[in-house]
């Protein structure tokens, strides 16, 4: 028999103590499995098992009445346990070394030893009572119960349920190693710390197995100082940008500029004349600028003026009057912006009459939207397509800018000055959101419009250097759990690893493809179109120990495979979609299920784990799903692969001399620069895959 023990991270485990015991356990257990030729069912080990008393709690009673929820980190304060009135007490009386097993709701599993409860005490009706027989210690139970041996199993019960459980029927049917009561003894002792004799090789494996997660669990933390160490250089960086620092050194060159109080009198004057042609709604005048009032001091030729004085607001329009009812909306709501990467997640596709009254933003591309509303403050976005219908929530500010940057008023509203301000006008912690007029009136900094262009292009420049940092340490933090996972493979998990041959025996290669779009639509919320297939295909084959046999040659936009694309146009499983001025791959409808079964089929698991390692890659902040970034990982891995090397002069000399036709470019290395290039190869030999890509065979 093949059992396999995996560490399950449990959102109600977070006390590192009780962590490292539920592994020493699992340790233990393991121990005794490799040494014990039989198991035993946990039926085998118990009396029996018992459903709790269904009734409501009461202040005052004859019974303690313990609930799921009276049991918090491993213990009970029975001076807060409510009270019932059972009719049936023989039934449900609680003793010394009775265990409770939660069997529904988020914790699922989890149990408790029962040491000395009040008399007369019940347990609720989503709580299952367990005791051991008189071959069983109860701790033993007990240790199994808080370990992996027993979180997998549970897991594993649970794995296609929505909603978790356990009843009585499966909790007896948990497979533990036979262990005789003195055995059972010595497991318990060693749980509990002590040194046994005969067990010196299981008291190193312990010792050894929890230094090492101690010592990563540091690198862990240490990868989380370093996270806020990049927020805080960013905000340092955005800082800079608004105060004038970051362009010092440039207007001491640059003195003959215009003076940003003729860029603000333009602006005012543009207004006026877009209201006097009625193309633009008088505002609520905003009060001056009150020197005394602003927060720094700037160079001498920047203003300060009101975020309102130089936006204009984006139209409204009342879908509900002017469009009909059944009428498709492209919808923006305030959580569809990712506010790690400052991008609309997806907008959703609703009718009309399934929106309500705050769908009335019509966006455009090149619209700044930002959240007025907490706790989505700071989601902020540029609108970087154009949609038919195209509709925000009122809980945006949505606007362009006249006369001045967008982008730099968008790293403006990133930036810690910002949030303050803001924050300011939240009238304690209870206030739901800044008004638009707050908004409008909010004090900003304005610099020449030729030093905002080089403020947006040094910004740029240093938050690229910055997500290169924070990809180097998500990798870090990566390679660090991949670790964490297999220094306790080594200690307790047993696992039957599924072959390639057996994996793709037999194998529907169409639906293999079908399932690489299902699940790039599902991460990460993009469809793509042959080109990226081509890359991608290529990209599993090489990054992964999977393999879809096709042969791929250097092309204009990277890898390409004949094969794959005669293959793609017959593929019965895809269809394809317009979007802007080409086509993309979408699944057809008449076959969503078959494919979506196939991604849930636990026989595919290695090869939808393989799928999601590259996307991973694509979604690291230095490649962001980048088309660009993700045809240069593309680019460079296949010249490792072809050299053999990783030398930056080998590579480049590669790109050299692979041609292209795109946008003016004839090569790769005209397209994509030597330093942007050096860091692609830093980020494949961080990721650990250079040895992967020497031994490729294609």
């Amino acid at each position: 028999m093949i059992l396999s023990f995996k560490f399950i991270p449990l959102t109600f485990l977070s006390d590192e103590n009780e962590i490292k015991k539920q592994i020493r356990n699992t340790i233990i257990l393991k121990y005794f499995f490799e040494r014990n030729s039989e198991t035993v069912h946990l039926e085998d080990l118990i009396t029996g098992t018992q459903y709790g008393y269904n009734a409501s709690a009461l202040v005052h009673g004859r019974n303690k009445f313990l609930r799921i929820s009276d049991i918090t980190d491993g213990k009970v304060n029975w001076e807060t346990v409510p009270y019932c009135n059972c009719t049936d007490e023989e039934t449900y009386l609680l003793f010394p070394n009775d265990i409770l097993i939660a069997r529904t709701g988020g914790t699922t599993g989890k149990s408790f030893l029962i040491s000395k409860p009040p008399a007369l005490s019940i347990y609720a009706g989503y709580l299952i009572r367990i005791r051991a027989n008189e071959d069983t210690n109860s701790n033993y139970l007990n240790l199994f119960l808080n370990s992996y041996v027993y979180w997998s199993q549970i897991v594993s019960l649970n794995e296609d349920n929505f909603r978790p459980s356990v009843n009585a029927n499966k909790l007896k049917k948990l497979i533990l190693p036979k262990c005789d009561k003195t055995i059972q003894d010595d497991a318990v002792r060693i749980s509990n710390g002590e040194l046994v004799k005969g067990y010196d090789e299981l008291h190193l494996l312990i010792e050894d197995t929890l230094l090492k997660y101690d010592k990563l669990k540091e690198i862990q933390f240490e990868k989380n100082n370093q996270f806020e160490l990049q927020k805080a250089l960013k905000q340092s960086i955005f800082s800079e940008a608004i105060n004038g620092k970051l362009t010092t050194k440039w207007r001491d060159v640059n003195t003959s500029i215009e003076d940003a109080s003729k860029l603000f009198e333009r602006i005012k004057k543009e207004k006026l004349q877009l209201i006097k042609e009625k193309k633009l709604k008088r505002e609520k005048k905003l009060l001056p600028v009150d020197k005394h009032d602003t927060p720094f001091d700037l160079p001498v030729n920047w203003v300060w003026c009101r975020l309102g004085e130089v936006i204009i607001n984006a139209d409204n329009l009342n879908i509900h009057n002017e469009l009909k009812s059944n009428e498709l909306i492209n919808y923006v709501d305030i959580d569809a912006i990712d506010n790690k990467k400052n991008i609309v997640r997806d907008s959703k596709l609703l009718p009309v009459n399934q929106l309500s009254s705050r769908a009335r933003r019509v966006l455009k591309k090149g619209n700044i939207l930002y959240s007025l509303v907490r706790p989505y403050l700071h989601n902020l976005a540029i609108i970087e397509d154009e949609k038919p219908n195209y509709i925000g929530s009122t809980g945006f500010a949505v606007f362009d800018c006249l006369f001045i940057e967008n982008k730099y008023i968008f790293w403006l509203l990133l930036s810690k000055y910002i949030e303050d301000r803001f924050l300011e006008f939240m009238d304690g912690f209870n206030s739901p959101s800044i008004t638009h007029e707050q908004f409008r009136s909010t004090l900003i900094p304005l610099p020449p419009i030729d030093e905002q262009k080089i403020i947006i292009k040094r910004v740029e420049s240093l938050i690229e250097n910055c997500q290169f940092l924070d990809s180097e340490i998500a990798l870090s933090e990566q390679l660090s759990k991949k670790l964490m996972r297999a220094v306790l493979k080594d200690a307790f998990e047993v696992e039957n690893i599924m072959t390639l041959d057996s994996l793709f025996e037999d194998i529907n290669y169409n639906l293999y493809v079908a399932m690489i779009h299902k699940q790039i639509e599902n991460r990460l919320k993009i469809n793509y179109g042959e080109v990226a297939t081509q890359k991608t295909v290529f990209n599993i084959n090489a990054f992964t120990d999977q393999k879809i046999p096709y042969n791929f040659i250097n092309s204009n936009h990277g890898t390409f495979s004949p094969q794959l694309k005669e293959d793609l146009s017959k593929n019965s499983y895809l269809a394809k979609d317009r979007k802007g001025s080409g086509e993309v791959f979408i699944i057809n409808p008449s076959k969503q299920k078959e494919v979506l079964d196939a991604l849930s089929n636990p026989k595919n698991k290695s090869f939808v784990r393989a799928v999601n390692e590259v996307l991973d890659i694509y979604e690291l902040p230095f490649i962001n799903k980048e088309t660009d970034k993700i045809e240069l990982l593309n680019t460079v891995a296949k010249l490792i692969i072809d050299t053999k090397s990783t030398d930056l002069e080998i590579i480049y000399a590669g790109m050299q001399k692979w041609e292209i036709k795109q946008n003016g470019f004839k090569t790769k290395a005209e397209k994509f620069s030597k330093p942007l290039t050096k860091k692609m190869i830093a980020l494949i030999e961080n990721l650990g895959l250079v040895n992967k890509l020497k031994k490729f065979v294609n």
